[in-house]
């Protein structure tokens, strides 16, 4: 059975840059097509601004730019950088399928192309799910404003995702990692948080509230769940004043219903909730997530 224990890991999700001189897509000026099979935005050219949102982790992602077709051939995007800069860099994010792109050109401030990169023969690259395509040039005499970036996605069978944009005034490589906190403090040993927390069941995915006075978690198929065999809900304990806690208790409706419910963050004022699927007037939910608010002691409906 997985148990709640008291223990922290900090660390931060950031692309790590060689170079204060990079870019990432800023907005999308064009584009071929996108994928609607996603909910709302997921799958839009949108997806393909700022800092990646899958990697260094590969594989699908619906917060990535995916064409309509798969296999459907020659399909582009335009994007431009908020910063206008000289560059010896392109890293285009490859999260999904990579081995696509067929050309990458550079517009400088009056929209002049440069072709920087073409590849006459596209294909997948074997035991490679997804990469950071980094591509180095001669560092270019006039500033970038601009990338268009062409795909054949026959090529390469499946989805061909592209998660994030970046150009650089650097020969490091633009990468993005997840570095750890430095010298953590060490010697920490794990408690259990003992049966007003831990029952017999399952309690997962904790977090604490920014006072430090309520923990929330999700139980799966604990007797006293609100929906039936196997469904979560989310629970809270709060502190009682001895470095334990008091008996858990289910944090209800309308937020814990018949489906699986559970909660992803609090933010720091304390009156608003992350959670898991999007809640429908019927209530029933589908994929995403909701933002619940705080009423008093009690929840609305996220």
């Amino acid at each position: 059975m997985k148990k709640i224990y008291l223990s922290l890991l900090l660390f931060t999700f950031f692309p790590i840059l060689r170079s204060q001189s990079v870019e990432w897509a800023n907005s999308v000026i064009g584009y071929s097509s996108f994928s609607t099979n996603g909910l709302k935005k997921q799958y839009a050219p949108e997806q393909i601004l700022g800092t990646p949102s899958k990697l260094p982790a590969v594989g699908s992602s619906g917060a990535a730019w995916s064409t309509a077709i798969d296999d459907g051939g020659v399909e582009s995007i335009h994007v431009e950088f908020k910063n206008a800069i000289n560059i010896q860099q392109v890293a285009i994010a490859e999260n999904y399928n990579p081995g696509s792109i067929t050309q990458i050109s550079l517009l400088d401030e009056s929209n002049k192309e440069y072709i920087v990169y073409t590849n006459a023969n596209p294909a997948p690259i074997s035991g490679i799910v997804g990469r950071m395509f980094n591509i180095f040039i001669v560092r270019t005499t006039y500033k970038v404003k601009g990338l268009k970036l062409s795909l054949n996605t026959a090529a390469v069978i499946g989805s061909n995702q592209i998660d994030a944009i970046a150009i650089g005034d650097t020969r490091d490589s633009i990468k993005s990692i997840i570095k750890t906190i430095e010298n953590p403090i060490s010697g920490f040993e794990k408690e259990n948080l003992g049966s007003n927390v831990n029952s017999a069941t399952d309690e997962l995915a904790p977090f604490i509230s920014p006072d430090g006075n309520t923990l929330y978690f999700t139980r799966q198929d604990h007797p006293q769940n609100m929906g039936t065999t196997g469904t979560q809900d989310i629970w809270y304990a709060t502190s009682n004043g001895n470095g334990g806690f008091n008996p858990c208790i289910n944090i209800g409706v309308p937020i814990n219903n018949a489906e699986n419910n559970s909660a992803i963050g609090i933010t720091p004022d304390g009156q608003r909730m992350l959670v898991l699927n999007v809640y429908k007037s019927d209530g029933s939910m589908t994929k995403g997530v909701s933002m619940a608010h705080a009423n008093g002691t009690s929840w609305d409906m996220p």
